[in-house]
């Protein structure tokens, strides 16, 4: 019996590890691949991405592609850096290169350790506009899928923004929530984005959903860090630089 007891436990134990380990997966069976990037190989495929605002100021650091790389082991990296006493980092999107109307999209990543930068995958439309409530779709949505900051290691964020640019009266609905463990290891981040809501998903689980402010306008993808006081003082924790968030892949599918 004892022995039975024993095996018993080690079953219970491997099959939660393997059930905590699974990979996240479309909520539907429906979904079919249309995109994706499994980061293989040592250079970033550039049909596929755009170094956004290559080589300019964004808050507190330059968007340089020295801080965009693959590992060559299937990641990829955006790396926070200083260099000649100006902070750098990696910024890309899909921006002119895909966008796509509803769908499932997810990433799989491991985060940042350093404070004083952040981390997000994210959406932006094609062209946004100033539409005020109650159909904010028609003008556009920003959708961030996560954005994570290391001053607070199991902070999960995520947001829509709209009616924001162009002088619009800027509006937002978000979640933030505690996730144990965000900041350790890979985890599978993703959204559901249909006609009546977005629903997100971390490593497979209901995370959030919302029915506000749902976009109606093609979109594109984008990994980025970003460097400024929310993030924390990075003056205070530079001499722990460089700093990369790790990407093991992008995935889109839609119906």
């Amino acid at each position: 019996m004892h022995h039975l007891f024993h095996f018993a436990f080690i079953f219970i134990a491997v099959s939660c590890f393997l059930i905590r380990e699974a990979p996240a997966a479309p909520p539907s069976e429906e979904y079919k691949l249309v995109w994706s990037d499994e980061f293989e190989g040592i250079q970033l495929d550039e049909s596929k991405w755009f170094f956004r605002d290559e080589n300019k100021r964004r808050r507190n650091a330059i968007n340089s592609r020295d801080g965009v790389s693959l590992d060559g082991n299937g990641h990829l990296l955006l790396t926070t850096f200083k260099r000649d006493g100006k902070y750098h980092t990696g910024f890309i999107a899909t921006q002119h290169r895909f966008s796509f109307l509803y769908g499932y999209v997810e990433c799989r990543v491991e985060m940042q350790k350093v404070q004083g930068h952040w981390s997000a995958f994210w959406m932006m439309p094609d062209e946004m506009k100033a539409f005020d409530e109650p159909d904010p779709g028609k003008g556009g949505v920003e959708m961030d899928i996560y954005e994570y900051l290391c001053r607070y290691p199991d902070s999960l964020k995520q947001a829509l923004h709209w009616n924001y640019k162009h002088g619009g009266k800027h509006h937002c609905v978000n979640k933030e929530q505690n996730w144990p463990g965000l900041g350790e290891g890979f985890h599978v981040i993703g959204m559901e984005w249909t006609p009546d809501e977005c629903v997100f998903y971390v490593d497979g689980k209901e995370s959030w959903r919302t029915d506000r402010g749902v976009s109606g306008v093609p979109s594109y993808v984008l990994l980025t860090c970003e460097v400024d006081k929310w993030g924390g003082n990075m003056e205070e924790f530079e001499h722990l630089l460089p700093d990369s968030v790790k990407f093991d892949y992008v995935r889109i599918y839609q119906k």
